[in-house]
């Protein structure tokens, strides 16, 4: 393996994206939507719902961040992407409760395997933490949920807007009193690290092919693989972060 690179050997922070990063969020939401069906009798493509609800992710943010609506947390995002899509798939009928805890299971999404080990791993070496769009409460619950240990947690929702706006970036530093340079953002989407690069931070890409399902040639995914060449790193999974960063 070539000498790491100087740039690297200042990093003291890793900060990660969370949704499609560390957590699949596609095979936890098919588990969760066949566990709801089963109970409510439901027949419902969860696959397709899975795609639905995360499509309207994006949107709903881009409207807060442009002061179209104001700041929600993003379970409400989530929420409010949901109730719109009940009639599409037939769940109309669906009692109140059961679409509060359906919308639950974004509190309750797998870790990809390699994710608790290498998180303890690199934890030995540097202040791991999430900078995610999620709120801090999902953010806590997903961590003890797939029991893991960060540092500190940080929200777009210490800054009231959502990523990839320059203020959610921003927090990071600003808050764990590091230049900007000694943090690593590590994210399976160019657009976040895009935004990441642009306030200064370091950043590296992590190969996700499978977030959006097995048999989901996306669009995002080609996108993202296209420009995997613009980043400090780009790694398989976090054990392949343990070796780069020699750790």
């Amino acid at each position: 393996m070539p000498p790491q690179a100087p740039a690297l050997q200042r990093i003291k922070v890793i900060a990660f994206d969370v949704f499609g990063t560390l957590v699949d969020w596609y095979g936890s939401l098919v588990r969760e939507g066949e566990s709801l069906g089963n109970r409510t009798g439901l027949e419902v493509d969860w696959r397709q719902l899975a795609l639905a609800w995360r499509a309207g992710y994006g949107p709903a943010m881009r409207k807060v961040n442009e002061g179209i609506v104001p700041w929600d947390p993003l379970d409400l995002l989530h929420h409010q992407i949901l109730e719109n899509l009940l009639p599409r798939f037939g769940m109309t009928g669906l009692a109140p409760g059961d679409v509060q805890e359906f919308n639950q299971a974004w509190h309750r999404l797998d870790a990809w395997p390699d994710v608790r080990a290498g998180l303890a791993r690199l934890r030995t070496k540097y202040i791991l933490v999430p900078l995610s769009n999620g709120n801090i409460s999902l953010l806590v619950d997903l961590a003890r949920f797939n029991d893991w240990r960060w540092d500190c947690v940080l929200s777009s929702e210490l800054a009231g807007k959502y990523k990839p706006d320059p203020a959610v970036y921003q927090t990071a530093p600003r808050l764990l009193g590091v230049n900007p340079e000694e943090i690593l953002m590590v994210a399976a989407h160019a657009s976040d690290l895009e935004g990441a690069r642009q306030t200064g931070l370091r950043t590296g890409f992590l190969h996700r092919p499978w977030e959006f399902g097995p048999q989901e040639e996306a669009p995002q995914r080609r996108q993202t693989n296209a420009q995997r060449q613009e980043f400090d790193l780009h790694v398989s999974d976090l054990d392949d972060l343990v070796v780069q960063l020699e750790v």
